[in-house]
């Protein structure tokens, strides 16, 4: 079936490029408003946290990680006020609680990963009546990144950090190549049949961070379409498409918060190494001609206090 599908998604590619109407818009405003407002809505004050969907059993279960570790960083340019205090809440439980780190998700945002990245165990970190606390995290058995599109954006982004670029692009490059034009037809999806769309997210946001352009990937814009085609009339992104590119399941914390992250232009920017080098010799210039200016008002003045007459000085 795979050999059947992959001309298929390269030949949408082409003609969708050609055609000059890849972006179609996607996403304006309205569309992102509605995306981050949809993210709030899951809030819970009293939690601190989102949860996962808006109906049972998803509505009363809150994931530390992914979800919220996600959501925290996808708001901060949309609701600070929600961002902080589900960072913080993040933070308490990773600390406090002693759930240590995902081993996975963290990359998104800079923090190193094991360099084998591995199946995920969910661990219930607090059961109530009327509410679940859960963590996924990636500590089971070694996975083979190239079987899955998300672990290699993940390896890649891991990579990347670590100051490997050509790794980096390789892993990035593979996991691009398993887009067929709907969505990743990797291991995961030939075992269930089902499409990821946080995976469209992932790929367009490590595209990003390491810099990658559009020109060199065309692919990425159909993505990022197909993620806001996704969209309910919720505002959330709804979670997978089956094999014929038809919606299957909810709009859920996840996936909505993946692709908003896409958008998150000051953390992107201050992930990506050739932009910081960037930065830091703006400033670096900077401080330079401010101290060379110093000095030249300096000289101007001890000159100027020696060949003035004294009733000047005054």
């Amino acid at each position: 079936m795979n050999e059947g599908r992959k001309p298929l998604g390269l030949a949408i590619i082409i003609l969708l490029s050609i055609s000059g109407n890849v972006d179609g818009g996607f996403p304006n405003s309205s569309r992102i408003e509605r995306a981050y407002n949809f993210l709030i809505s899951l809030y819970n004050p009293n939690l601190g946290l989102v949860c996962e969907s808006y109906e049972a059993p998803f509505n009363t279960t809150y994931w530390i990680y992914s979800d919220n570790l996600i959501v925290s960083y996808a708001l901060a340019p949309y609701s600070p006020y929600h961002s902080k205090i589900i960072n913080e809440t993040v933070r308490r439980y990773m600390v406090e609680a002693d759930v240590g780190m995902p081993h996975k998700f963290e990359v998104l945002f800079g923090y190193d990963i094991p360099d084998e990245i591995s199946s995920s165990n969910v661990y219930v970190i607090e059961e109530h009546e009327d509410y679940v606390i859960k963590i996924d995290r990636a500590d089971g058995e070694p996975l083979r990144v190239e079987d899955y599109a998300d672990l290699c954006f993940y390896k890649a982004l891991d990579c990347y950090f670590e100051g490997e670029s050509d790794s980096a692009k390789h892993y990035f490059e593979t996991g691009y190549n398993m887009f067929d034009g709907i969505g990743f037809y990797d291991k995961a999806t030939r075992e269930d049949g089902l499409y990821a769309n946080y995976k469209l997210a992932l790929c367009i946001y490590t595209a990003k961070v390491l810099g990658l352009s559009r020109e060199d990937y065309p692919a990425l814009a159909i993505m990022e379409r197909q993620l806001w085609e996704a969209q309910d009339e919720r505002g959330g992104i709804v979670t997978h498409r089956d094999l014929e590119g038809n919606l299957v399941g909810l709009a859920n914390a996840e996936t909505t918060a993946l692709t908003l992250l896409i958008y998150n232009d000051e953390l992107i920017r201050s992930l990506n190494l050739n932009l910081n080098e960037g930065n830091n010799w703006g400033l670096i210039q900077y401080f330079g001609i401010s101290i060379f200016i110093g000095l030249v008002l300096w000289c101007l003045y001890k000159w100027l206090f020696k060949v003035l007459p004294m009733r000047w000085r005054l």
